[in-house]
């Protein structure tokens, strides 16, 4: 069963996407959930919560959606904090600690980001990153962002292009950007924008299982991350998701109100840490320095450790981003 989140040929093709790329990334919505953005701020605390990450961006992260509720909006958010060598989606991150003696400051462990666009062009990322206060051409050229782009394939006359197309071309853009990382000490942060779609491209699953197993690795490498983005309610995904999630170290799950979508509100989520994560996780210290605090190993204390659990939030879609909200449970 071919779910219809699930093929490159829906209407993201068409001039319904042409247009919201255009506008922000709620624009698909009806109506538009940015248009009572200003009824929200009154309405929420002034400071937004954070989501539980990893500070600055490492491991492997599982984003999770449905057709009432859709996760694109952190992809954008998640592109910005691992560029600026961040992890939390809210408030900035504690600072570093002091340097001892003699030695420069540590700077933020920002990463050279590489989104594999199979849902959306490069002209969408291009209008939503613009609305977040960031260039994809300037960073494109900066050889900070590097888009391997799917959707230009389907005008092409072979159609629809394979997973081991797809495979080879994203194994060569992460080989130059490896090669430029070893001489910029910067890591890779690979962010994919829809697994769905890809697993249907896949001739064989031992073609699938060869993908995944790629792509976890960039996120098990040294100052590296993967983020993934699948959808879920589809039978014939459930095994290779349910592999994804045992691997990743943080899970997103991305959930309609049971109310429904009100004024105030767009959605839910659920962030599942399965591991303790100390702040600055995997930063490398300079010659000299200390590593990470004992008790930030211990995912504790307040320098922005996170400990394993799951914790819910109710978020808000606006023009610039969202906002969050925890939930007591």
């Amino acid at each position: 069963m071919i779910h219809p989140r699930c093929c490159l040929l829906c209407c993201r093709v068409g001039a319904a996407a042409a247009a919201a790329a255009e506008c922000c990334p709620c624009a698909l919505s009806s109506p538009p959930v940015c248009q009572s953005f200003a009824t929200f701020h009154m309405n929420l605390p002034a400071a937004s919560a954070a989501l539980p990450l990893p500070s600055p961006l490492r491991g492997s992260v599982l984003l999770r959606d449905c057709l009432e509720a859709e996760a694109g909006f952190l992809l954008v958010q998640l592109i910005k904090a691992a560029l600026a060598g961040e992890g939390a989606l809210g408030p900035p991150p504690a600072p570093l600690p002091p340097p001892p003696p003699g030695q420069p400051p540590a700077a933020a462990a920002s990463c050279r980001v590489v989104l594999l666009a199979a849902a959306q062009s490069a002209s969408h990322y291009s209008a939503v990153l613009r609305k977040a206060g960031l260039s994809l051409p300037t960073l494109v050229g900066a050889g900070q962002l590097s888009v391997v782009e799917l959707l230009p394939a389907l005008a092409a006359p072979a159609g629809l292009p394979s997973l081991r197309d797809v495979h080879a071309r994203l194994a060569a853009v992460l080989t130059g950007e490896a090669a430029a990382d070893s001489r910029q000490n910067s890591g890779i942060c690979l962010i994919v924008d829809d697994l769905t779609a890809l697993h249907c491209l896949a001739d064989s699953p031992a073609d699938w299982a060869a993908f995944l197993h790629a792509c976890l690795a960039v996120g098990q490498a040294p100052a590296g991350a993967f983020v993934g983005l699948a959808h879920s309610g589809i039978p014939d995904d459930e095994r290779w998701l349910a592999q994804l999630e045992h691997a990743a170290a943080v899970v997103i799950d991305v959930e309609p109100l049971e109310s429904g979508r009100s004024a105030d509100l767009t959605g839910r989520l659920a962030v599942t840490v399965r591991d303790a994560l100390p702040a600055r996780l995997l930063q490398q210290a300079g010659p000299g320095q200390q590593a990470a605090p004992a008790e930030a190993a211990a995912g504790g204390g307040g320098d922005g450790g996170v400990a394993p659990g799951t914790r819910h939030f109710c978020y808000r879609l606006g023009e610039t981003g969202a906002r969050y909200i925890e939930q007591a449970v």
